[in-house]
């Protein structure tokens, strides 16, 4: 008498497997298709697995306690779990979409760099203007935009993100964003007070600045999104 689909689950949880889906072929290179108890004869490209069809479920035979497990190639008994995730991924847009993000960060901190920091101004003196790159915190700042855009650049080219990619860009963009701190205290400092001035000494943040900032959350929440997916 065929096994009901409520018996076929519960003899499915019961031994600990899998529900069915593409997981990482055991024999490399791909992913196979895992019908809920033994592997299948369907293997797709990686590339192509979060865009393969899936097939219709096809009925499932319930094995007795004790019987011999189905058994995939290489000897394993049922999929790797955590392949599994992977396999199981965002719909394709999302890999340039936190690509496209991380660039954007990137270019803002970029130009950001090359822009007013800090504005200075005092009744009977010359308002100062002082640049990014007038410290060294500036060139710092460029420097990682550009190693988070080649990096994101290869996510675009990929069409998805790159975990360890991910942690670099991570790392790179909250160092800038302390570099950017530590040189926006410094330049400001260095305009305390000007020559010639008859009143108090008004500073404000240049326009680098909130781009700077703006590109940091950008390659910061980019990143992430990236090393999570």
């Amino acid at each position: 008498m065929a096994a009901t689909e409520r018996e076929i689950v519960a003899e499915r949880a019961r031994r600990g497997l899998p529900r069915p889906g593409w997981y990482s072929d055991p024999a490399g290179g791909g992913h196979r298709w895992w019908d809920g108890s033994a592997w299948t004869a369907q293997v797709v490209d990686a590339r192509r697995a979060n865009l393969a069809a899936r097939p219709p479920r096809a009925p499932l035979e319930i094995v007795p306690a004790g019987a011999a497990r189905s058994v995939g190639p290489r000897g394993a008994s049922r999929p790797d779990v955590r392949s599994a995730a992977r396999a199981e991924s965002a719909p394709a847009w999302v890999g340039p979409t936190i690509a496209g993000l991380v660039v954007t960060g990137a270019v803002l901190v970029v130009l950001g760099s090359v822009l007013p920091w800090v504005r200075a101004s005092a009744p009977g003196a010359v308002a100062v203007t002082r640049l990014g790159t007038d410290g060294r915190a500036g060139w710092a700042t460029i420097a990682a935009g550009v190693v988070v855009a080649l990096e994101a650049g290869r996510w675009l080219q990929r069409r998805r993100s790159s975990r360890p990619g991910a942690v670099v860009a991570l790392l790179v963009g909250v160092g800038a964003a302390i570099a950017a701190v530590a040189g926006f205290a410094h330049l400001a400092a260095g305009v305390a007070s000007l020559a010639g001035a008859t009143g108090p000494v008004t500073r404000t943040a240049g326009v680098g600045v909130p781009l700077v900032a703006a590109g940091c959350v950008a390659m910061f929440s980019g990143a992430v999104a990236g090393a999570l997916s």
